[in-house]
């Protein structure tokens, strides 16, 4: 068994895995809450593109992996619609998902992959945003994302084997997206973005230092990105202060949850 026929096998594997806690969970928690719903319809569409493309260019690997996983998600998708407060609006968002898989599906192979491939990489951002602000909900599992960066490695290996730049190119960055979110979830709320704005103004702070000392060589454009960087630096300043008051009463509503007494 070479190592692409190992591949083959260990990524639909890792991707099913990887899917079952995030369906599961839910369900056991009996919430949505820290679920991201564009994200879930993002979710399945991505899993019909890539399992039509599987289809398309005939690779076993995409069909095992995605025809599974879009039943595992028809259920999750059911389950957060009984559940969700604004039902209109997720229906509105799943049929316009599969107007897109369906108009992409008329377009042949490339297309749908390349169509697949951006989707894959942008479906975890609004899960990213959520969990940047809010922190981990009960409904979002720690499990499934860790064998989602796992199994994203995984297929990025397997499209490289293959020479199928439209796997690895996804896979990859997907990886990254997928380990920040990861980062995001074990983190308090907000710690994150926290650390980020510090970095911010740490880097701003040093290109203006950097500024001065190129003065000499090019007084006109350091004057010009002189000007610029302290801007930059006072708005991360100020950013960083109201985030960090959102997130102390984030982090006491979470310690004191209002309660409603029904009497």
């Amino acid at each position: 068994m070479n190592f692409a026929v190992l591949l083959a096998i260990i990524a639909p594997v890792l991707s099913l895995s990887s899917g079952i806690p995030a369906v599961v969970r839910p369900f056991r928690a009996r919430s949505i809450d820290g679920l991201s719903e564009p994200a879930i319809v993002a979710g399945i569409a991505c899993t019909m593109l890539w399992g039509i493309y599987g289809f398309l260019v005939s690779d076993p690997s995409q069909l095992a992996t995605n025809v599974p996983m879009f039943v595992m998600r028809v259920a999750l998708v059911a389950f957060v619609f009984a559940a969700c407060k604004q039902r209109q609006r997720f229906a509105r968002m799943c049929a316009i998902a599969l107007c897109g898989v369906v108009g992409a599906g008329l377009a042949g192979a490339v297309v749908i992959g390349l169509v697949a491939a951006t989707l894959g990489l942008v479906q975890q951002l609004p899960q990213l945003a959520h969990t940047l602000r809010h922190g981990r909900g009960p409904a979002l599992s720690v499990g499934s994302l860790s064998l989602g960066a796992v199994s994203s490695t995984v297929w990025a290996a397997y499209g490289a084997s293959r020479g199928d730049m439209i796997v690895f190119s996804c896979s990859a960055i997907v990886t990254g997206v997928t380990l920040t979110l990861l980062a995001a979830a074990l983190t308090p709320a907000g710690h994150l973005l926290h650390v980020s704005r510090q970095a911010a103004v740490t880097v701003a702070h040093a290109d203006m230092v950097a500024l001065r000392r190129c003065t000499r060589v090019a007084p006109a454009t350091a004057r010009a990105a002189a000007e610029f960087v302290p801007k930059f630096a006072q708005a991360a300043r100020d950013r960083e202060s109201a985030f960090g008051e959102r997130a102390q009463r984030a982090r006491a509503q979470r310690r004191y949850p209002t309660t409603t007494d029904h009497g």
